[in-house]
């Protein structure tokens, strides 16, 4: 990690409750402190919901033991368009 980044808007606080306490020097401790401190946390996290959205009837749809390999170009086309 480059340098320490200051948190923004209404997580600061959150960010400094991070610091007070004894956190275990971690890869993954370090990216939730980077994702708190960006901005666009959460744009990022609405288009990653709404591209999950988007793909979860295809997906539910094709988990099946049946043979669905006839449905998949039709149901690709649909999901791409």
């Amino acid at each position: 990690m480059s340098g320490k980044k200051s948190c923004h808007g209404k997580v600061s606080q959150n960010c400094s409750l991070l610091d007070e306490y004894l956190l275990p020097k971690l890869t993954s401790v370090d990216t939730i402190k980077d994702a708190m401190s960006d901005p666009l946390t959460k744009a990022k996290l609405a288009s990653f919901l709404s591209i999950a959205q988007l793909l979860e009837g295809f997906l539910t749809a094709f988990q099946s033991n049946a043979s669905m390999a006839p449905y998949l170009y039709d149901d690709m086309t649909e999901v791409m368009l």
